[in-house]
């Protein structure tokens, strides 16, 4: 879905030669980093005992992403919470 999507934008936008190649290939990146962005913010939400599901507010513009940020910049429990055990004690 996402590279028929940036190949369509492509072709409509006229881009041709190097351009092409760095919007494909920012096109890549951005798709293979995804997955693992998304893994380690719902893991720092876990950590601070908040659901996962929060990462879909940043959907919202703007005020979504802000919501996200604040627990994930604060410190995680210090003991054991629903999703495990502190990853600080050892």
């Amino acid at each position: 879905m996402g590279s028929y999507l940036i190949i369509t934008l492509m072709r409509t936008t006229g881009l041709n030669g190097l351009d092409r190649f760095f919007t494909s290939m920012f096109g890549l990146v951005f798709l293979v980093l995804l997955l693992p962005l998304i893994s380690v913010s719902v893991r720092r939400l876990h950590d601070t005992n908040k659901p996962g599901w929060l990462i879909l507010l940043n959907l919202i513009p703007i005020v979504g992403g802000l919501i996200v940020v604040v627990p994930t910049l604060l410190h995680g429990d210090k003991e054991s919470n629903r999703f495990g055990p502190s990853p600080k004690v050892t």
